[in-house]
């Protein structure tokens, strides 16, 4: 690779920073789930919070950006790991893929807001569509950031939830980038 070289003796490009680097990370991570239906109209029922904190890595391969975690096995998705990734160059578009015990595939897009989507869980697959109602991305591979949707879940043209999920990630800086 050609470029300068860092303390650490890592490559770095000079167009545009690190490639095929990554990093740990501190992960938090914040879900609300709004019921929407209760089977006989909308839903009365309290949203469901789950708040947690884990270590992840975030990764820079050409201009995708990739964040990934452990999910809990609290939350009975035992053996599972979640990567959030998006292209620098269009950081609105998000894909969310869990891969383990619990297998899903979903995209958030503020332009083509409907996307179907699939889980698989246990041998049963579901097929279903994301309707994104907002994308906010403030994550960088430097230093980190945010990232915040709002989606709602669509089964058959019927919305059944709606879906507040944010996620910081926080670098130290006493740890270096890999290749």
């Amino acid at each position: 690779m050609t470029g300068k070289k860092t303390a650490a003796g890592k490559g770095v490009s000079r167009k545009g920073g690190a490639r095929g680097t990554e990093k740990q990370v501190r992960v938090s991570i914040r879900s609300q789930t709004i019921d929407l239906l209760d089977g006989h109209g909308p839903s009365s029922e309290k949203p469901e919070v789950i708040e947690y904190s884990t270590d992840g890595r975030l990764a820079l391969d050409g201009d995708t950006v990739r964040i990934t975690y452990d999910e809990p096995s609290a939350l009975g998705m035992d053996e599972s790991t979640t990567s959030l990734f998006f292209d620098r160059t269009r950081p609105g578009l998000i894909n969310m893929s869990r891969s383990g015990g619990t297998t899903a595939g979903l995209t958030f897009d503020p332009v083509v807001r409907r996307q179907n989507c699939a889980l698989n869980s246990a041998g049963l697959g579901i097929e279903f569509c994301v309707f994104t109602r907002k994308v906010e991305n403030k994550v960088t591979p430097e230093d980190g950031g945010r990232i915040e949707l709002d989606y709602l879940i669509e089964f058959r043209g019927i919305k059944t939830e709606r879906n507040l999920f944010s996620i910081d990630v926080r670098t130290d800086a006493g740890r270096g980038l890999t290749t």
